[in-house]
């Protein structure tokens, strides 16, 4: 398998898990909404916690999904980590779930479905292309530009 198919299995992989987790997630912080969930040092209080580990979030070598830590925002990441003969790929997904102001959890975020996770390997490949082709025309717009460039306006 090529670098390509082993990104896109681990980007696929890491937006189905995002996707099927973030209902979860939405409904277990439902009831906090309102209330204080980060502790003073930031740390997720002890009915939250309690309510994320119900969830048996995954946690193993191919699929990982944690907590990041952040005052203003709830947010999850899920990270992927696919192995195709010798090569490693990491990805991660970010799930904002919700948005946090002086440790209290002010609203929660209804994304779900956000994830795309149908990428191709052919498609990638089609973007490149043309990727490729509208840098070398920017270069070549830029080059008729000399000596003005666009810096003057």
């Amino acid at each position: 398998m090529s670098k390509l198919s082993t990104r896109v299995r681990g980007v696929n992989l890491a937006n189905k898990t995002a996707n099927e987790i973030w209902p979860r997630l939405v409904e277990a912080f439902k009831p906090f909404v309102g209330y204080r969930i980060l502790t003073k040092p930031g740390n997720l209080v002890a009915k939250c916690e309690k309510a994320v580990k119900k969830l048996d979030l995954p946690c193993n070598v191919v699929v990982r999904v944690y907590w990041r830590r952040s005052e203003h925002t709830l947010t999850f990441c899920v990270t992927t980590c696919v192995d195709e003969g010798g090569r490693a790929f990491y990805y991660d997904a970010m799930l904002n779930i919700g948005d946090i102001r002086d440790g209290v959890l002010e609203k929660l975020h209804d994304l779900n479905g956000y994830f795309r996770t149908d990428y191709t390997e052919e498609e990638i490949l089609r973007k490149r292309e043309v990727f490729e082709a509208a840098k070398r025309a920017a270069g070549e717009a830029e080059g008729a530009l000399y000596p003005f460039g666009e810096y003057d306006r």
